[in-house]
């Protein structure tokens, strides 16, 4: 008997850089009703004025497709839709949604700043590259064939998403309203995916536009029943869920002992480095201590940036380098071709394709993202994954800041014993646990992209914990 289609709603962010949010032109028209969440404010708007196309007007035809060579049939649409009202239309989130090939699936799936990079280099139909030809071809570990796959350029202003009028995106609690204005349009468009289960997932920065984005259409589904979703669970690897200076400096040195990177004398530098920036981690009370505000080694605390220079100039075999595409295919080229502008329905004046932007929130004053889990907790599942050779957001880090934070009436987990997890070949693959619906995965011989570095281990990941119970693995006997 066929499962039950489920919808697969990705959100991804490729980096960890601030420069993927917008600061945008005030007009507080565009919110009409505040709802409350832990004490956080969201706002939605309700607008029936705008016309959206029909799904058949966002088809893309893969055999028209530029330098592409996709062997089998591949269902896909992509284009603009307006996530604002009527006072704003021309202010739009590019999408790019692959059916799934499987009818067993689980489906949908939508993704973060700029989303296009992901699909082309991590887990898309035709992120494959064929060396001969100089084409992408078939993805043998593509997501899609396990889910309907969503990707989105966002926030407004990155990537293709358009940023034409005059919304204000500030801060979290804004990025995440717009996700969900997105989602309520684009069950506009497609209908027969309203009742289907979603799924957010994403990585490194996303670990904050996705509880935004999650907290967002549980509030607003509360409050109006038809636009209540099926949201299931979250799930983010390499995720940046708290503050800079506690999750990411705090563990570089740690993470260097570890993976022997540094001798005595460089390691003294860092020390020295880190010292003067323990005043700002350890004051809660100060907002860079509380607010995301990514500095990223602008000023005193540059430990993370100066142990990752140190790392990659003294060692012969450094951990898996930060690379997000094929240096053989040219991206940039490819994304800006006239040719495929039409094919996925973009004007031909587009503005050129950047993986991100220098256009940021600076500083953005929300509350990190382990304020926001805790509550996810009680409704959803959640995943998070690291990359065990991650040096930009350390697996030491990210375990710190779980075994700090509060959820289901505990802090930590009560048990921090990782089970391993085996692959159907029974290759030890990562490790594993879970506790009061939050799974915490640690990926062997991965970096930061862990779907660049270790795509089977991906997809399996997805497959067995994300759309699956992690229980189920976490309990398996070998």
């Amino acid at each position: 008997m066929l499962s039950r289609i489920k919808v697969f709603l990705v959100l991804l962010l490729a980096l960890i850089l601030p420069q993927n949010l917008i600061r945008c032109r005030d007009n507080k028209k565009n919110f009409k009703i505040n709802i409350d969440f832990d004490g956080y404010s969201f706002k939605k708007i309700f607008d029936d004025a705008i016309k959206f196309p029909s799904a058949i007007e966002y088809l893309v035809d893969t055999n028209n497709l530029p330098d592409v060579n996709f062997q089998g049939k591949l269902v896909q649409y992509a284009g603009l839709l307006p996530v604002f009202g009527s006072e704003n239309p021309n202010d739009k989130l590019f999408f790019w949604y692959f059916e799934s090939k499987n009818i067993r699936s689980n489906d949908l799936g939508q993704d973060g700043a700029s989303s296009v990079a992901s699909l082309l280099a991590e887990h898309g139909p035709f992120s494959g590259f064929d060396r001969q030809a100089k084409k992408l071809t078939n993805n043998p570990n593509s997501w899609h064939q396990d889910a309907h796959i969503v990707y989105v350029d966002q926030p407004l202003g990155v990537g293709f998403s358009n940023l034409a009028g005059h919304s204000k995106v500030e801060d979290e609690t804004q990025v995440g309203e717009t996700i969900f204005n997105f989602l309520v349009n684009f069950f506009r468009v497609f209908p027969h995916l309203r009742n289907k289960d979603i799924y957010l997932a994403g990585e490194s920065y996303a670990g904050f536009y996705i509880p935004y984005a999650a907290a967002s259409i549980i509030k607003n589904g509360e409050l109006d029943k038809r636009n209540k979703f099926r949201l299931k669970g979250i799930s983010i690897s390499s995720a940046t869920i708290d503050q800079y200076f506690r999750q990411v400096v705090a563990a570089v040195i740690p993470y260097a002992e570890e993976q022997k990177l540094i001798n005595s004398t460089n390691q003294e530098l860092l020390q020295g480095l880190l010292d003067r920036c323990m005043p700002t981690i350890g004051n809660t009370k100060s907002s860079e201590a509380t607010g995301i505000d990514y500095t990223y080694g602008f000023g005193k605390c540059d430990v993370a940036y100066a142990a990752l220079g140190i790392i990659y100039k003294s060692n012969p075999n450094p951990p898996p380098p930060f690379l997000l595409v094929n240096s053989e295919f040219d991206y940039n080229a490819f994304l800006q071709n006239p040719k495929l502008l039409e094919q996925i329905h973009l004007p031909a004046n587009s503005s050129p394709w950047e993986l991100c932007t220098n256009k940021v929130l600076k500083p953005d004053n929300s509350l990190v993202a382990v304020n926001i889990i805790p509550s996810l907790t009680e409704h959803i599942k959640v995943v998070i994954w690291s990359g065990d050779k991650d040096a930009s957001v350390t697996h030491i880090g990210t375990e710190f800041v779980i075994g700090n934070m509060s959820w289901g009436g505990e802090t930590g987990f009560k048990n921090n014993e990782l089970q391993p997890i085996f692959d159907e070949q029974d290759n030890i693959i990562g490790k594993i646990h879970t506790e009061r619906n939050l799974t915490y995965v640690l990926v062997h011989d991965a970096g930061h992209l862990v779907n660049i570095d270790q795509p089977k281990t991906s997809r399996f990941i997805l497959q067995k914990v994300v759309l699956d119970d992690p229980l189920k693995l976490e309990k398996l006997e070998k």
